[in-house]
């Protein structure tokens, strides 16, 4: 296949795969040596750490297969903490670490308001952004010689614009965007009969296509990836 290295990166959905060895079957199934697996993905990551770590290890490294599960697209990083340039802020502000000097959990907690305020009726133009930043960055791992797979794991904001004349652009890459982000994996894995994360169990307030799959219930996905990858990559 000309491949031999593979890498994964999304946030938890991706990071409770890969730590349950779904990674490992998969490269297995795909002929690629476990030496040769590489994991980028980051609970809490936002899709902007995700674009950034995999064009970092796609100028770094020979040909790969990067296999990435996009993630919610009102999660962001700002740069507050001492130890690393970047934290990942999500919808709920808890402990981040260490912050740099001046900043406080306060500050954090305004900036969150205010720009949770600001995109309210910006869904569209947080998604076209979401989509330029991902089509741009296949073009990049295209042009350095690798291969790539995207598929949505839990956002739902897609099928809302699912006709939009906007997006009609990413048909171009419709061999690596599974059907145009408007596949779930995290719901075709439950449709097929994956359980469900026990920790994720009784958190009634959070729909089940956002519940966390258990760790080791991958067949599903991999059978899917692995049809999904030879039938689209090597063709």
């Amino acid at each position: 296949m000309g491949i031999n290295r593979i890498v994964f990166n999304g946030c938890s959905y991706v990071n409770h795969y890969t730590a349950g060895m779904g990674g490992h079957d998969l490269a297995e199934k795909l002929g690629i040596n476990k030496e040769n697996i590489c994991d980028l993905s980051e609970p809490g990551s936002s899709n902007s750490r995700i674009i950034r770590t995999t064009l970092e290890d796609c100028h770094n490294n020979n040909s790969s297969l990067y296999v990435i599960g996009i993630t919610f697209i009102h999660r962001y990083e700002l740069p507050i903490l001492k130890e690393q340039q970047f934290q990942q802020i999500n919808r709920h502000i808890n402990d981040v670490g260490d912050l740099n000097d001046g900043i406080t959990i306060h500050d954090i907690e305004k900036f969150h308001k205010l720009k949770t305020k600001f995109e309210i009726n910006a869904d569209k133009l947080m998604l076209i952004d979401t989509l330029y930043a991902y089509t741009s960055m296949i073009d990049s791992l295209l042009n350095n010689g690798h291969k790539v797979v995207l598929f949505n794991t839990a956002e739902i904001i897609f099928k809302y614009f699912t006709d939009d004349k906007d997006l009609e652009y990413i048909d171009r890459y419709k061999k690596y965007i599974v059907e145009k982000f408007n596949w779930y994996s995290n719901q075709y894995q439950l449709d097929k009969g994956a359980k469900i994360d026990e920790t994720d169990l009784h958190r009634n307030h959070i729909p089940d296509i956002c519940k966390h799959i258990k760790q080791g219930e991958h067949k599903y996905l991999n059978e899917f990836l692995y049809d999904y990858i030879n039938n689209n990559l090597y063709v």
